[in-house]
């Protein structure tokens, strides 16, 4: 949280503890609803991103997510399709 990194998103503070605690960057993967929050600094540094697109918003960042989707439960069902 903000607060163990003392740093509010889209700082990269807390990307660099992503890493750090999780593993690099090609072994992560982001999943958020913001682009500005979380695509844009997860793209600068190369961490793979997702995008929960709840309100149909249209994108007019930069930031290309690896997949969207319209909510948490239709990324669980792709990936639970893909362990299939």
């Amino acid at each position: 949280c903000a607060q163990d990194v003392r740093a509010y998103k889209p700082s990269r503070a807390h990307f660099d503890r992503l890493l750090s605690e999780h593993g690099a960057k090609n072994e992560v993967l982001h999943v958020a609803q913001s682009l500005f929050h979380d695509g844009a600094p997860a793209k600068a540094l190369g961490i793979a991103y997702v995008w929960v697109n709840r309100y149909n918003e249209t994108n007019t960042t930069a930031v290309v997510p690896l997949a969207q989707y319209p909510d948490l439960m239709s990324l669980a069902s792709a990936l639970c399709d893909d362990e299939n």
